[in-house]
């Protein structure tokens, strides 16, 4: 079994002048022998600084080379890579540094002010960055590229720590997940194996590498099979579409609001022009998306627009990498769909509320979905004994929180999340299917769905809305209803305009 630095360097051998990174801000390219140089000489300056096996070096990065060469160098001495959320409060910043109990931290930009604001009272030995700050206890990134000295060799097992990633924290404070190497590169070809793609492929790498898809999804399955990573440090609709025709990228994974970004057309009310846009998107073959639900009409956009050959539906959680099946949704007419329930083995349906691992349900009947937690991209286990650490659990089984069933001709379909139901009458409705739907409509820019108290019906759905541009709460009733993806039942029977959101999925 190999571990991370040794998954990297099999390319490096096999093939060291194709090209490993493009930096679409910077306009320059590293070739997979120039990015192992890059990690050698990181390597050494992390040994250089007293980083050993087994330390924790946190990284509060946006995506870009440096990440990149960061990350794996971290691997390559068998120190531990603790990637966190950069777009956080002072409160958060203390609690990522001292939770993980960081030996070094390194930092960009675009979280510099806070660092060095609060150095002083970080628990954390060393500080690096790549910003341009200037203190005595703030080493620059540059002195970490040692220029001939190699790192010492590290001996690393499979079932040492690889990294920590934390958890979103909807649930309390964030919980750090640890995945070991075996873990991590499981995850990899899980990733390849059940998608069918990943053939030296040119990725586009704007989710963040703190998330294991991120890590783990895109970056290391495009490097395992010698393809090209292009780390974006933002979205920007304009650059990623130039990128995506001049560098012929093939995949493409993004959350739906970024492709209904990239998508949008010039006017307001315009519909998307495919004849116009396909040749941006003629290179690209895979489409997949994750992190919330897609609307009816996104979903004909992209078949209609980008034309992948494979389309797919990608679920997950940071602690358990689910070795399913996914589903090519290219002539499928339901984006919500994303495993075959017959190879589902390491998943099942069981009756909401009850936490029993055994109370399964039938064909066509919604229900929690729960996972084994003892699949080969399972996590190790949680860095600390957090308060709510257990609360998933319960044998040998993880459950996930969302809804789901199995539809009549055999796939597994997520409904919800069961956290934000609105209980209506005998029927559970999901804010996020509803808020898919209005933000589709032009004029929607954000958009939240809660719940709130009804005498008639229990709950209700109620809409707050930011709009772009001069829409009416009837005009937006409207759309719901005229959409397929939603039941007439579900549409939001209160409106609000606002300029900012409340947090999402509160009860009201």
């Amino acid at each position: 079994m190999w571990d991370v630095p040794q998954l990297f360097q099999n390319t490096v051998k096999s093939a060291p002048e194709r090209t490993a990174i493009v930096d679409p801000i910077a306009e320059q390219r590293f070739s997979y022998a120039e990015v192992d140089e890059k990690v050698d000489r990181i390597a050494a300056g992390l040994q250089s600084f007293g980083i050993e096996k087994g330390d924790r070096v946190g990284v509060a990065h946006r995506n870009s080379p440096e990440n990149v060469f960061v990350l794996l160098a971290i691997q390559r001495v068998g120190a531990v890579a603790v990637p966190f959320n950069f777009d956080i409060n002072n409160d958060k910043l203390r609690y990522f540094v001292s939770d993980a109990d960081m030996s070094m931290l390194v930092f960009g930009d675009v979280i510099a002010d806070q660092v060095m604001d609060l150095r002083e009272e970080l628990e954390c030995n060393t500080f690096v960055t790549t910003a341009d700050v200037s203190a005595p206890d703030v080493t620059d990134y540059e002195a970490l590229l040692r220029e001939s000295d190699a790192p010492d060799p590290v001996s690393i097992g499979p079932d040492d720590t690889s990294i920590i990633q934390y958890s979103s924290g909807t649930t309390g404070d964030p919980k750090g997940i640890e995945i070991t190497h075996r873990g991590g590169i499981n995850r990899v070809f899980l990733n390849i194996h059940s998608q069918r793609v990943f053939d030296r492929e040119t990725v586009l790498g704007r989710i963040h590498l703190y998330h294991t898809l991120g890590f783990h999804g895109l970056l290391l399955s495009a490097f395992v099979t010698g393809g090209t990573f292009i780390p974006f440090p933002e979205f920007d609709p304009d650059l990623y579409r130039r990128v995506i025709a001049e560098e012929d990228v093939t995949v493409l994974h993004e959350a739906p609001v970024i492709y209904q970004r990239l998508l949008d057309p010039k006017d307001e009310f315009e519909q998307p022009d495919a004849d116009e846009d396909r040749e941006t998107f003629e290179s690209v073959e895979t489409v997949s998306f994750s992190a919330a639900p897609m609307s009816g009409e996104l979903f004909g956009d992209i078949k209609r627009i980008i034309d992948p050959d494979q389309l797919y539906n990608i679920y997950g959680m940071t602690e358990i990498f689910s070795s399913y099946t996914k589903v090519n949704l290219r002539e499928k007419n339901n984006p919500a769909i994303f495993a075959y329930a017959e190879t589902a083995e390491d998943m099942r349906i069981v009756e909401i509320d009850e936490r029993d691992p055994s109370a399964e349900v039938g064909v066509g009947e919604e229900g929690e979905l729960i996972v084994r937690h003892d699949t080969p991209g399972a996590f190790e286990g949680y860095l600390r004994d957090y308060e709510t650490a257990g609360d998933s659990f319960e044998g040998d089984w993880y459950f996930t929180g969302d809804a789901c069933l199995e539809t009549e001709d055999g796939y597994y379909r997520l409904t919800g999340r069961l956290s934000n139901r609105i209980k209506f009458i005998g029927e559970n409705i999901y804010p996020k299917n509803i808020e898919a739907v209005l933000r589709s409509h032009p004029a929607v820019e954000a958009t939240t769905v809660v719940g709130i108290e009804d005498d008639e019906w229990g709950e209700v759905p109620k809409a707050y809305v930011v709009a772009d541009g001069d829409v009416t709460a009837e005009q937006l009733q409207d759309h719901c209803v005229e959409s397929e993806a939603i039941e007439d039942y579900k549409k939001p029977r209160e409106f609000e305009f606002v300029d900012t959101l409340p947090n999402s999925g509160s009860k009201i």
